[in-house]
């Protein structure tokens, strides 16, 4: 008789130990001693390689894995945003210097990219430049880029290429009509008497709204009173000169259905590179978030520009 002490279990192949709790009385029957087989041995070997084999291939795997995860994350990232641009303007803003306030639109243009950049470590200088040295100073590396409402010349692109962001403030040909009509677009007035006033005789392409019925005006102002009396189902002018009259004489009577020509605007304009298409998607995304809380609308109010 024995009294024993065993915090644990221990098994043995071709022995017994029964499990013996804490001071508790009972005898031991331990089978006959046996010398272990070289195919024991062998076994034991297995075991004991086994997890320490285990280790070594999941050590190699998650190794890997991680490499795997850290190269791809560096060499299909974006890259980090410039902390620095430099922006050009065309103060005169042609074409359009004889229907805005060039110093409203440039402080306009200004005031909006600093709303955009504002809570980041991006710092942004304005420069003024003439508008014939606007694109030959960009792809001479002066400055970053260009905010205009021009595009660069085919004898200047030659060996470059251009991101082009959202519009800034769209401009060109639209379509106005009563305001008591449904706002819908130009090629859904089949059979409608559509005026296009003055360069938008040019600008229109005409040819794609077969079944719509043009006729021409050289004014403004009698396009509109005809209109007014429904002389015609519509009319064509260029966008700006259309807001002015829409939110003036004629506030409440006639709305803007339809933007012809949906990539004509301006815009910023920089040279095709990562690190440019990565500040053109975030151009846009700030841009539209401004437009979506209301704060477009009040920096072209606070400048005194027209409505888009």
């Amino acid at each position: 008789m024995q009294v024993l002490s065993i915090d644990r279990i221990i098994t043995y192949k071709n022995s017994y130990v029964k499990i013996i709790s804490m001071n508790e009385e009972e005898d031991i029957k331990p089978q006959k001693d046996s010398e272990p087989s070289f195919e024991s041995l062998g076994e034991k070997l297995q075991e004991f390689a086994r997890p320490l084999y285990m280790r070594v291939i999941l050590s190699i795997i998650v190794t890997s894995l991680f490499l795997w995860a850290f190269t791809s994350f560096f060499s299909s990232s974006p890259p980090i945003l410039q902390k620095h641009y430099t922006i050009a303007m065309d103060p005169s803003w042609y074409p359009l210097q004889s229907q805005i306030k060039q110093r409203n639109m440039t402080a306009f243009c200004e005031t909006l990219l600093k709303e955009i950049i504002d809570g980041t470590e991006i710092h942004v200088d304005i420069t003024q430049v003439p508008p014939d040295r606007l694109f030959s100073d960009l792809n001479a590396a002066k400055y970053d880029g260009v905010i205009s409402l021009l595009l660069p010349s085919p004898s200047l692109t030659a060996g470059y290429s251009y991101l082009f962001s959202s519009p800034i403030y769209r401009v060109g040909p639209v379509l106005v009509i009563n305001a008591s009509e449904s706002i819908k677009p130009l090629e859904q007035m089949s059979g409608s008497l559509i005026a296009l006033v003055g360069d938008a005789r040019l600008s229109t392409d005409i040819e794609n709204y077969p079944t719509v019925i043009f006729t021409g005006y050289d004014n403004l102002a009698r396009a509109f009173a005809d209109l007014n009396n429904r002389k015609i189902d519509g009319l064509i002018t260029d966008s700006i000169r259309a807001k002015n009259f829409v939110s003036g004489f004629y506030t409440n009577k006639f709305h803007v259905a339809d933007f012809l020509k949906d990539d004509e605007g301006i815009r910023l304009i920089l040279h095709d590179n990562k690190t440019a298409e990565f500040f053109i998607d975030f151009f846009n995304k700030k841009l539209e978030e401004l437009r979506a809380n209301g704060s477009y609308v009040q920096l072209l109010e606070m400048w005194k520009i027209p409505p888009e």
